[in-house]
């Protein structure tokens, strides 16, 4: 049993994207994806082990620079866990490597989460 009921955790960045992240939580809901929406200032890899911790499979990330580009950045929790375990002691690499992490044009998000889903899905 995972700890959270959330599929999805979306980070928060900057408080004056808070609309955005709103509405990209609302979205997914919308849609019958269970998601959270990251409460706080914390840095970006705090909120990634809170994700890890609570057991939700599946991280969005979206800061100013996503937002330039109209894409949202969507990490499968699993993969980078797995390969974080091959690669002890080189914490570089695995960072340069950022495993399970793509990019998904924003208008995609729903489709692009439930894909990713339906893969890792007991």
């Amino acid at each position: 049993l995972r700890k959270s009921t959330a599929d999805v955790l979306i980070t928060a960045f900057d408080p004056q994207m808070n609309d955005d992240y709103i509405a990209m939580t609302f979205e997914l809901r919308r849609a019958g994806i269970r998601t959270e929406m990251y409460f706080g200032t914390d840095r970006a890899g705090k909120q990634i082990k809170f994700a890890d911790k609570m057991e939700i499979p599946v991280v969005l990330l979206y800061g100013p620079d996503e937002k330039a580009k109209n894409v949202v950045t969507i990490k499968d929790m699993s993969i980078g866990r797995a390969r974080a375990q091959q690669l002890t002691g080189s914490r570089d690499k695995w960072l340069q490597e950022r495993p399970g992490q793509f990019e998904a044009p924003r208008e995609n998000i729903v489709a692009a989460v439930k894909e990713l889903l339906s893969k890792i899905a007991p």
